[in-house]
């Protein structure tokens, strides 16, 4: 079963995000910021990270570079963003894999997820 954390400093987004995951067959972990992403990460092999970038006090960018520092290829990283080009642009300079623009529509969410499981795009071809 793919191990995915949800990143998210925003609880009920953690659990709207969660429960669309789990009934797709997917294990979730959540964590709120960089430090317990990182944990959560090691200690479960997670294969993929969700990250709002938006979270506060630029901890969305900062668990992105952190993800992408310590675990390099291993886990892959779908950001949400807002919609316009300057959160996309940033996402991709990031290193994020994909993105997904605010409001989070659960197909789209599924359909990222689904693709970043078989490896078929490479870092930062689908922003």
């Amino acid at each position: 079963m793919t191990e995915i954390c949800v990143i998210d400093d925003d609880r009920d987004m953690q659990r709207a995000l969660r429960d669309h995951l789990e009934l797709d067959g997917f294990k979730v972990r959540e964590a709120s910021n960089a430090y317990e992403a990182v944990r959560l990460i090691e200690y479960h092999d997670s294969e993929i990270a969700i990250v709002d970038l938006a979270m506060t006090a630029r901890e969305g960018l900062s668990t992105v570079l952190e993800i992408k520092k310590r675990f390099r290829h291993n886990v892959r990283v779908l950001a949400i963003v807002d919609i316009d080009a300057q959160a996309l642009g940033l996402a991709h300079a990031l290193g994020a894999d994909d993105a997904v623009p605010k409001p989070v529509h659960p197909a789209r969410l599924l359909a990222c997820v689904r693709k970043m499981r078989r490896g078929s795009s490479s870092p930062g071809a689908d922003i």
